[in-house]
């Protein structure tokens, strides 16, 4: 009698309904990292598989009437559109798609491992032991928590790599005295730049993210009020200098055009992709991530995006915060939240704003590895332009209290810093 090879037709089925579920972008993201056709035992849903990536690879909605044309389209057999319906019946969301992927990958790899025995019983030369070892660690490695042990993981290494010709690698704004401040921004850090409405917070990020890309790294920005051309042209103003309603109404002459595409070669140079969705979904996010590769993602802004379903805004704001910080210790990516501040601060054109304004302020204040509060001083109004004043009430690395005073151009939208001042202790 034949033994079955180790496999779990119903993770299997619900790895591919989950892809199947809206939004699917950030199941098919995370699926697409673990899996590939060949781990899954059945045939059938190999040839599902590569039709819903060939569907998502389209930016279409990968669902059962797409992914059964694409399937109609390219010949495939042995699945059929009812198959489709029945694997989206096995979950109700795609919350757990990476528990199922790996389940799947799982069996996939004790596979693997009794056909390298196999193989090694019959011809015991270096390459089938060598690639036997490498299944077995790969098992190993996908079951395994990610502890680190001090007596296994700890060595002289680490030093020198702190110590070495490369520093850690750390992001900074542009914003010398937010930098100094916060000692620079690690990979898997959040910081929130909180505001009330109109005060600058999108200019902020666009700003920081020039800055960003001018480095040559990759940045997401997910830009949820405005299209991405819109985005674009607001950043075009930034580079080029010349002023944002100029390009909005297409009044040029022949310097301002020579202006605009100088700059237009060298943003063509930065690695830069926008989002373009108006109420984006942490999967459509992290889709996003994956498929533009960014070291630094800006979101523009909380309450913009689409909120997990929960009894209550606070419970909604909490949900997205946990599952926000979660992606970009998962990702390795650096993240940068516009948040607002509550209603109260509007007309307190004297007092600086504190966490307390932050809306919904326990878990966007606990989730954020720093919070930068943005306001206006009237006493500090020039009689153009305007100054900002950046407040760093909260800072987990570095000294917190610190007033960067920034000048914002409301007509080429550049922000540039003026000085930091410490804020005195009842103040911060």
């Amino acid at each position: 009698m034949t033994k079955t090879p180790p496999n779990d037709k119903t993770a299997e089925q619900a790895v591919l309904g989950s892809m199947l579920i809206p939004p699917a972008s950030g199941a098919v993201a995370v699926a697409r990292e673990l899996l590939t056709p060949e781990d899954f035992y059945q045939e059938a849903y190999r040839v599902a598989f590569r039709a819903i990536l060939a569907v998502a690879d389209r930016r279409e909605v990968p669902d059962a009437v797409t992914v059964g044309a694409e399937l109609a389209r390219s010949g495939a057999e042995g699945i059929s559109r009812a198959d489709l319906v029945e694997c989206s019946s096995v979950v109700v969301s795609a919350a757990h798609v990476e528990h199922y992927a790996r389940v799947v990958r799982r069996a996939s790899l004790e596979r693997q491992i009794i056909s390298a025995s196999s193989r090694l019983s019959v011809d015991q030369c270096p390459e089938n032991l060598t690639a036997l070892s490498e299944l077995v660690r790969q098992k190993e490695m996908l079951g395994a928590p990610p502890l680190l042990v001090y007596s296994r993981d700890i060595s002289s290494d680490i030093v020198d790599s702190l110590a070495g010709p490369t520093p850690p690698r750390l992001h900074q704004t542009g914003i010398h005295g937010l930098d100094t401040a916060c000692l620079g921004f690690a990979p898997g850090e959040l910081l929130t730049v909180a505001g009330s409405t109109n005060i600058g917070k999108s200019l902020f990020l666009l700003g920081v993210m020039h800055f960003t890309a001018a480095k040559g790294t990759r940045c997401l920005f997910v830009g949820s009020e405005m299209t991405a051309r819109e985005t674009f042209l607001r950043h075009l103003s930034v580079e080029s200098g010349v002023e944002a309603w100029r390009i909005r109404k297409g009044r040029l002459d022949a310097s301002h055009t020579a202006a605009l595409a100088g700059s237009m070669g060298r943003m063509h140079e930065m690695p830069v992709s926008i989002l373009d969705l108006p109420e984006p979904s942490l999967q459509d996010i992290e889709a996003a991530l994956v498929a533009s590769r960014a070291e630094v993602v800006f979101v523009d802004y909380l309450t913009r995006c689409r909120l997990p379903r929960e009894e209550s805004l606070r419970l909604r704001i909490k949900a997205f915060m946990v599952s926000l910080k979660s992606l970009a210790r998962r990702r390795g990516v650096f993240v940068v939240l516009a948040a607002q501040l509550s209603r109260a601060v509007y007309g307190r054109e004297e007092n600086a704003p504190t966490l307390a304004d932050l809306s919904e302020s326990s878990s966007i204040e606990q989730e954020s590895d720093a919070v930068v509060l943005l306001w206006a001083p009237k006493a500090k109004q020039p009689g153009t332009g305007r100054v900002l004043e950046a407040n760093v009430a909260k800072n987990r690395h570095g000294e917190r209290g610190l007033a960067v005073d920034l000048s914002l151009d409301d007509e080429t939208l550049r922000i540039t810093e003026l000085q930091a001042n410490v804020l005195e202790p009842e103040e911060a």
